[in-house]
């Protein structure tokens, strides 16, 4: 897992009394999910084990108790995945569990580069992953002006550290979730992790420790 450093003026952890507005944006696969979508989920799979979905909804609902907005920040096709979890009874909107989401609207987007000549498949996967974490970084300035808010009081959950490592050098908060051993559901990493960690404690962050 990478080490991130964190913005320099500012506490890693998210503040219980100094912040006013958390805001909290998750990347969707691995991150939310406990298995890869591919970007474009398909209703009928289960992607997120049932108790992995009973314990986001759990946090999502204590988050807006909080008053702290919440956001997707994909890779995936935006309007699928939103569908996606309205069908699992997660709404969207300005006063429900998820504010808004950020993410690819074609599947020509979700691979933007086009291959060079000579190039292999592996370097252009890779020249496609820093792309979009510059779009993801892009979309993280976006929610920031419109909640009006500072760059360190963003937090970013992302299981790709590409997308970490550019979110973190544009100073904001960054929590590198961890993937399944396997890459099969786990508590060890992913939605089911993530979840975990935030219904026992919503400030929970790995590079804290509290008593």
């Amino acid at each position: 897992m990478i080490k991130i450093c964190p913005p320099p003026t500012h506490s890693l952890g998210v503040s219980r009394n100094t912040l006013k507005k958390p805001v909290r944006v998750f990347d969707f696969d691995l991150t939310i999910t406990d298995k890869h979508t591919g970007g474009s989920p398909e209703p009928s799979e289960q992607y997120l084990e049932p108790n992995t979905l009973k314990r986001w909804k759990k946090v999502l609902k204590k988050f807006q108790e909080m008053k702290q907005p919440v956001y997707i920040n994909t890779r995936g096709l935006a309007e699928n995945i939103k569908e996606y979890l309205i069908s699992k009874d997660i709404q969207f909107g300005k006063d429900e569990l998820i504010k808004g989401i950020y993410g690819a609207k074609t599947l020509k987007e979700i691979n933007p580069l086009e291959k060079q000549k000579d190039e292999t498949e592996y370097n252009l996967r890779d020249r496609n992953r820093t792309e979009w974490g510059k779009i993801k970084a892009n979309n993280l300035k976006l929610i920031q002006i419109k909640e009006g808010v500072e760059k360190a009081d963003i937090y970013f959950y992302d299981d790709d550290d590409v997308n970490i490592k550019t979110a973190s050098e544009e100073g904001y908060h960054v929590i590198n979730v961890p993937r399944a051993k396997n890459d099969k559901p786990g508590p060890d990493g992913g939605g089911w992790w993530l979840s975990t960690k935030l219904e026992d404690d919503p400030y929970f962050h790995p590079n804290i420790k509290r008593n």
